[in-house]
């Protein structure tokens, strides 16, 4: 999925990382259906 670096790092920093991302790719997902429906 992710650089292997993520490993190192703590289940805490991993899960707030994870949400980040996710709310990039949301934020990302939505901007596509905003153009889909324009």
């Amino acid at each position: 999925m992710e650089a292997p670096s993520r490993a190192a790092l703590t289940g805490h920093e991993e899960r707030l990382d994870w949400a980040s991302t996710s709310q990039s790719e949301i934020l990302i997902d939505m901007a596509k259906n905003e153009r889909t429906y324009q």
